[in-house]
């Protein structure tokens, strides 16, 4: 009877925690690239925009 609303609420959390650990990664090396520096080594490598998204790929996909 009053057992449904129990196990709801971790399930719910587990979600949102899986899903945190999935973003997590690519967020941060978004947040870096979206930074306007002058020197960063990767600004003048011909495939820095593609390098980039494949690493926010592999990071989301690993864990």
């Amino acid at each position: 009877m009053g057992s449904t609303p129990g196990w709801l609420p971790p399930s719910i959390i587990k979600i949102f925690s899986v899903a945190a650990v999935i973003f997590l990664p690519p967020t941060l090396i978004a947040s870096v690239y979206g930074m306007n520096f002058e020197h960063m080594p990767e600004l003048k490598w011909l495939f820095d925009y593609p390098f980039a998204l494949g690493v926010m790929i592999v990071s989301s996909i690993l864990p």
